[in-house]
């Protein structure tokens, strides 16, 4: 018994332009998380300053934390600190007197 072929689908231009969308579907997709991720990464910044009391005496060792978390630094002997958050992220300062 001698099998048959029948073909039955879309037109090939039909097809091909379905699997072009379907790429370029996939290559959105694609683009979309890694811009995603890469602007995540662009919201990490590098916030420094200088801790003073009222008349602008620096603060050595004041606490610098970062709210929410257990990341955080200290100022140094001319109340100079630097510490890497988020660009919308909230420090708390505190010390012991």
């Amino acid at each position: 018994m001698a099998m048959e072929t029948i073909e039955i689908g879309m037109p090939t231009t039909l097809f091909t332009n379905y699997l072009k969308l379907l790429y370029m579907k996939k290559a959105l997709i694609l683009s979309l998380a890694l811009f995603s991720m890469l602007a995540m990464n662009a919201q990490q910044i590098t916030v420094s300053g200088k801790v003073t009391d009222e008349v602008g005496t620096p603060l050595p060792g004041v606490n610098v934390v970062i709210k929410g978390t257990t990341k955080g630094s200290i100022s140094d002997f001319d109340g100079n600190f630097s510490i890497d958050a988020e660009s919308d992220a909230v420090l708390l300062l505190s010390s012991l007197t």
